[in-house]
């Protein structure tokens, strides 16, 4: 394996690999890491989160927080951390608050864990406003009377590294959200400029604006369910990586090759597009042995492509093999460029990651 610092590709000075420092203050969004990419076969890519040292504390202890709403929010966020996956795998291994000490870090010690969540709940406000609706039916001639209720939850989190007692994550979430009671009955309210949290959630998993079949609980109970879990979710994002889609493209000819070498590349295009990547990918792993395909370009690529897509676990393969082909280059390729970037980007996160 080639060293990291010596990944540097000779020819496209402007896309070096950057220092670990430089890299973490300036880090590239997700979308432009999938800018130009050529769209072939798509794989889930692993990215770290904003605060990537708390996710590296990946065995916890949860302290029970304080605080009003406190022994319910702590049941939730001990769920919800516990579910965090990655790549299909548990993130965090949860381990029973067993002890009373109140201190973090020497409660940590004592529970023998990376690290420590605990907090308090600074509000847990619900309000009831009644009104009258002023459109009147046979049964309600004198309007529609309605109570509005609305939950403030806000809470302060704080993440402790045990080994080196540090504070590794220290925010306050605030979420809102509410309903109306109109005549007994449920219902959103009528704001055109406000969503509930829990219907933004169903549009942003789904690209769709709620359908029927999506049925929101109109309860007091429920309402504090979805504020506790939509902040043990905040807590999730800003602290543990996750997987989101990536596309890679692969080249069509290898005109650098002898023929029966460029036959024997074009052949494994048509598994890619069959979507048995594997098989592609075999083939061209063969053809590397080849004297000829040694200085190819074009399939130093495409095994790049192969790497990355199938062993996102293990970006720096990938890297490797795009910086090679990057060397051989006499001028810029516009599928090359593209992906050394985006494996540098991935190098980085799974630095941050810290598999």
């Amino acid at each position: 394996m080639i060293p990291l610092e010596r990944l540097v590709p000779r020819k496209s000075a402007g896309l070096a690999l950057l220092g670990a420092a430089a890299l973490a203050a300036a880090a590239p969004e997700p979308a432009q890491a999938q800018a130009y990419t050529y769209k072939d076969a798509k794989y889930q890519a692993r990215y770290a989160a904003e605060y990537w040292k708390a996710g590296q504390l990946r065995t916890l202890a949860i302290l029970p927080f304080t605080g009003p709403d406190s022994a319910n929010f702590t049941t939730t966020v001990s769920s919800e951390l516990a579910g965090a996956t990655l790549s299909g795998e548990n993130w965090f291994t949860i381990k029973p608050a067993t002890t009373k000490e109140n201190d973090p870090v020497r409660a940590g010690k004592a529970l023998d864990v990376a690290g420590v969540v605990a907090g308090t709940v600074l509000a847990a406000k619900l309000t009831r406003v009644d009104r009258i609706e002023p459109e009147k039916t046979k049964e309600n001639p004198a309007g529609t009377p309605c109570t509005r209720i609305s939950l403030q939850y806000d809470v302060r989190v704080q993440i402790f590294d045990i080994a080196n007692g540090v504070t590794a994550y220290d925010k306050t979430h605030s979420v809102q959200d509410g309903y109306d009671l109109c005549n007994g009955k449920g219902q959103p309210i009528p704001d055109g400029t406000k969503k509930s949290w829990v219907v933004g959630l169903a549009e942003g998993i789904t690209g769709e604006k709620k359908k029927d079949a999506f049925t929101v609980e109109y309860s007091e109970d429920a309402l504090y369910q979805r504020l506790r879990n939509a902040i043990a979710e905040k807590i999730i994002t800003d602290t543990a990586p996750s997987n989101r889609e990536q596309w890679v493209g692969f080249k069509d000819r290898a005109p650098e090759l002898p023929k029966p070498l460029q036959i024997t590349f074009e052949s494994a295009k048509s598994f890619v597009k069959a979507g048995q990547l594997d098989r592609a990918c075999a083939i061209w792993t063969q053809l590397r042995s080849e004297p000829a395909a040694a200085a190819s370009v074009s399939l130093l690529y495409n095994l790049g492509s192969c790497q990355e897509a199938l062993k996102p676990d293990d970006p720096i393969s990938a890297l490797e093999l795009y910086t090679k082909a990057d060397q051989l280059l006499s001028k810029p390729d516009k599928m090359l460029a593209p992906a050394l970037k985006r494996a540098q980007i991935m190098v980085e996160n799974q630095q941050k990651i810290g598999e």
